[in-house]
Parts: C-alpha cells; structure tokens; sequence
C-alpha cells in the first residue's frame, strides 16, 4: 500500500506526468524504449493518468520535446 500511495502521488503530479507524456512521446519516435514506461503502463492501468496520455495529439498534456 505504501509504495501504490508513492506511485499514485507521483503521478498525480502535473508536470511529472507531462515530462512522462513528453518523454513517452520522444522515445517512440527514436524507436527506442521509454525508461518509465512500466510506471507509465501502470498509471494508465490504475487510470491515474487519463486515455490521452502518450499520444500525439492529445490536449490533456504538455509536450516540452521537439516531437514533430
């Protein structure tokens, strides 16, 4: 329970989630693999963060990386 509320914290934080939104977002057009993507699977699996994360054209989130 602990580490779920230190995970559920972490991304309930608004920049951390768009510097995750942006990094998810870099990292796939390099082709490789995103880091964090177990944290972010698993916010978007506890619905923590919203549908739209890591994707392109979504309005939810901030992208502070070159990705276009």
């Amino acid at each position: 329970k602990v580490f779920e509320y230190a995970l559920q914290r972490l991304l309930d934080n608004e920049h951390i989630c768009n510097y995750l939104h942006s990094l998810s977002l870099w990292t796939e057009i390099l082709g490789v693999s995103c880091s964090y993507k177990h944290l972010i699977d698993y916010g978007k699996k506890k619905h923590i963060v919203s549908g739209g994360f890591g994707k392109k054209d979504s309005n939810e989130y901030n992208c502070f990386l070159d990705v276009d």
